[in-house]
């Protein structure tokens, strides 16, 4: 059943309670609860989420994401190749300022 947090369409207390005769056995009023069980079947019925534009955007991304694989291994093979035949270079430099950009991001 699903209930409004802020308290707002929520059913009283007392509808929830139950009523106790003298001899301590348990008797619910059925009208209180029908009502509950009728407003609450009412709600579920008419619930509906409806996704903005960036939400189905980002979902179709998602999907498109999950299909291509973690690891670019054609990329990974060159980069191999490269470094066995020392071809490879590092720039220092722009591996620096790609640091520090990026502990710009994150800093204050």
């Amino acid at each position: 059943m699903v209930r409004d947090i802020s308290g707002l369409g929520s059913p009283n207390r007392n509808e929830l309670r139950t009523e106790r005769k003298d001899d301590n056995s348990p008797k619910t009023d059925k009208s209180n609860s029908s009502a509950v069980d009728n407003s609450a079947s009412k709600a579920a019925v008419s619930d509906q989420v409806n996704l903005s534009n960036q939400a189905q955007t980002l979902k179709s991304l998602e999907s498109k994401l999950a299909d291509l694989p973690e690891v670019d291994e054609e990329r990974v093979a060159t980069i191999k190749a490269a470094i066995a035949n020392g071809e490879y270079s590092i720039n220092n430099d722009k591996i620096a300022e790609k640091l520090l950009a990026s502990d710009a991001l994150f800093g204050k």
